[in-house]
C-alpha cells in the first residue's frame, strides 16, 4: 500500500499527463475457472529486436537512412544519383541524364537480392544558358519511395535542378540566376527487368506557378488503395500521395497513377501542418480501410518543468540536459479514416492551383471537405523534448508507432482504444508495461544488442521507421546508423 501512495505522489509531481504510467501494478488477480481459483496467464514474450546486416555484396552508396518497406517486408535501399551531363559545342548544359539505383536487401541476412536501376534523361530551357562550369551545374536528390507489389512497380519522385552562373553588380549583389527545376515521378519494375516510365513531370523553377511549390517534399510518401477495391491485394494502386514541404494546411497532393498527369489536392487530418504521417496498408483480415495516421507537435511550448525529470535523471549525457536550450512539447495523433482509398481519393479536387505566395493559401485548402470525411483524435498525448530530433510515426497491422529519440524508445499505440505500451527500449524492468508519456528514465545505448526489445534492453535514437502487413517494424538507430527489425507482436 505505502509504494502505490508513493507512486501515486510520484506521478501527481509531474506536470505533463502521463497516459502510461511506469509505476509497478499490483499482480493480476486470480480468475475463478471452473475447478477452483488458478492464477493468471503470465503476459505475452517481449517482441524481439535483431539487426539487419549488410552484406558485402551489397554496394557502399546503399543508403540506410532512405530505406524502403513493402507490405510484405521487401526492403530496398536507394543508392547514390549519378548525373552526367551532354553539352553542346558551346560548351552549355542542352541535357542532364539522371541515373538511380535502388538495392533490394534480403531482410535477414542482408545479401543483396537485386539492383533496379533507371535513366532517365532531363532536356534543358531552350531559352536558359546552362554553363558546365558553374558549381553543380545538374543536381538531383530523392526523399522516399513507396513499392506496389501488386502491380510490380516500384515508384519514386525525383527533382532535378539545372543551375547555372550567378551574376553579380558592382556591389556585389546577385541581380541575376540562371536555374531550371523538374519535378518526376518515376515508375520501375521490381523484378530487375528494366522497364520505367514516367507518370509524372511538372516545371517547378516558378514556385507560383506548381501545385508543388518549388518542388521541396516531405518525406512522408505513400500509396492510395486500388482502383478495384474488389480485387484486394491483387489490385495496383491508383495514386501516390505527397505532401509539400512548405505548406502550413496540411495539404496532401495525388498524383494518378495512370500517367494522366492528373494532381488532386485535399487537406487531410485537421486541415494544418503535420509533423509526420502514414497510411496503414496492412491487409491480414483480406481487406484495408486504408486509414491515414498524422503526427501533430503542440505549437505552444511546454512548461519546461513537464521534461524536468528527464533533464535530471537522462542516463546518456555527462551533465544535465539545459532545458532552456530545447523546448518541452506535446505530441498525439488524429486518425484520418479510410483518407487514402482510391474511392476517397477520386473525390479529392482537382488541382487548378496557380499561384502560391506566402499571404494566401491555395484555393483548395479553403474548399469543404469532401462528403464522408470522417477525422478523429487519438486519445493519446506523448509529452517529450524536441531533442534530439522530433518524433516519428509509422502504421501497420492496426498500430500505429511513435518514436520518442529522447527517451530511446519506440511506443506501440491501439488507435482504437488509445492503450500503448513500449515496443522497444528500455522501460524500467516493466517487459513493454510502461514507459512513454514523460514517465520513464530515459536510457539509451550505443551498442545495442539483438534479442528481447523491453524489459532492461536499452536501444539508441530511434529514427525514421516503417511498418510492414504483418506488424514488424523497420527503423534506422540514429545514433549508429544501422537498420533495426522489431518482430512483429
Amino acid at each position: 500500500m505505502l509504494s502505490l501512495m508513493m507512486c501515486s505522489l510520484l506521478q501527481r509531481s509531474v506536470a505533463a499527463p502521463c497516459p502510461v504510467s511506469n509505476c509497478a501494478m499490483p499482480a493480476a488477480p486470480a480468475s475463478a475457472g471452473p475447478y477452483g481459483t488458478y492464477p493468471s496467464l503470465p503476459p505475452p514474450p517481449p517482441r524481439t529486436l535483431s539487426t539487419v546486416p549488410l552484406h558485402p555484396s551489397v554496394p557502399e552508396d546503399a543508403q540506410r537512412s532512405g530505406f524502403v518497406l513493402s507490405a510484405s517486408g521487401r526492403l530496398l535501399l536507394p543508392g547514390s544519383i549519378q548525373v552526367t551531363l551532354v553539352l553542346n559545342g558551346s560548351g552549355y548544359v542542352t541535357q542532364c541524364t539522371l541515373n538511380v539505383t535502388f538495392y533490394e536487401v534480403h531482410p535477414d541476412s542482408g545479401e543483396l537480392v537485386r539492383a533496379l536501376t533507371d535513366t532517365h534523361v532531363v532536356d534543358a530551357a531552350e531559352w536558359v544558358l546552362f554553363d558546365a562550369r558553374a558549381p553543380r551545374p545538374c543536381a538531383a536528390g530523392l526523399v522516399g519511395a513507396a513499392v506496389d507489389e501488386a502491380g510490380g512497380w516500384l515508384y519514386y519522385p525525383v527533382v532535378a535542378t539545372l543551375t547555372g552562373p550567378t551574376q553579380y553588380n558592382q556591389y556585389g549583389r546577385e541581380v541575376a540566376r540562371s536555374s531550371q527545376s523538374v519535378l518526376l515521378v518515376r515508375q520501375i519494375s521490381l523484378d530487375g527487368s528494366g522497364g520505367s516510365r514516367t507518370v509524372f513531370q511538372q516545371d517547378t523553377s516558378n514556385s507560383n506557378s506548381s501545385v508543388f511549390g518549388n518542388g521541396r517534399l516531405s518525406s512522408s510518401i505513400a500509396l492510395s488503395g486500388p482502383v478495384d477495391a474488389s480485387a484486394g491485394a491483387n489490385a495496383s494502386a491508383a495514386f501516390l500521395l505527397l505532401s509539400p514541404y512548405e505548406t502550413v494546411s496540411g495539404l496532401v497532393l495525388a498524383v494518378d497513377l495512370s500517367g494522366s498527369g492528373v494532381v488532386r489536392a485535399r487537406p487531410v487530418g485537421l486541415g494544418v501542418q503535420a509533423t509526420a504521417w502514414a497510411v496503414d496498408q496492412s491487409t491480414s483480415s483480406g481487406t484495408s480501410t486504408y486509414d491515414m495516421y498524422l503526427l501533430y507537435q503542440e505549437g505552444i511550448q511546454y512548461d519546461s518543468n513537464a521534461c524536468r525529470e528527464l533533464a535530471d535523471m537522462f542516463a546518456f549525457q555527462q551533465t544535465p540536459l539545459s532545458l532552456g536550450s530545447y523546448s518541452c512539447s506535446s505530441w498525439w495523433v488524429a486518425r484520418d479514416r479510410g483518407a487514402a482509398s482510391a474511392a476517397a481519393v477520386a473525390t479529392w479536387p482537382i488541382s487548378t492551383w496557380t499561384t502560391w505566395t506566402s499571404s494566401a493559401a491555395p484555393p483548395t485548402t479553403k474548399a469543404a471537405a469532401p462528403p464522408g470525411v470522417d477525422v478523429e483524435i487519438v486519445p493519446f498525448t506523448l509529452t517529450t523534448t524536441t531533442w534530439p530530433g522530433p518524433a516519428q510515426l509509422a502504421a501497420g497491422s492496426s498500430l500505429v508507432y511513435l518514436s520518442d529519440v529522447y527517451r530511446c524508445q519506440i511506443l506501440e499505440l491501439d488507435p482504437t482504444t488509445a492503450a500503448a505500451k513500449v515496443a522497444a527500449g528500455y522501460d524500467g524492468g516493466g517487459a513493454g508495461a510502461s514507459g512513454g508519456g514523460g514517465c520513464t528514465r530515459p536510457v539509451c545505448s550505443v551498442f545495442p544488442s539483438d534479442g528481447p526489445a523491453t524489459g532492461n534492453r536499452a536501444i539508441a535514437s530511434p529514427g525514421r521507421m516503417a511498418a510492414d502487413g504483418s506488424g514488424a517494424l523497420v527503423f534506422v538507430d540514429e545514433t549508429t546508423g544501422r537498420l533495426r527489425r522489431l518482430g512483429p507482436a
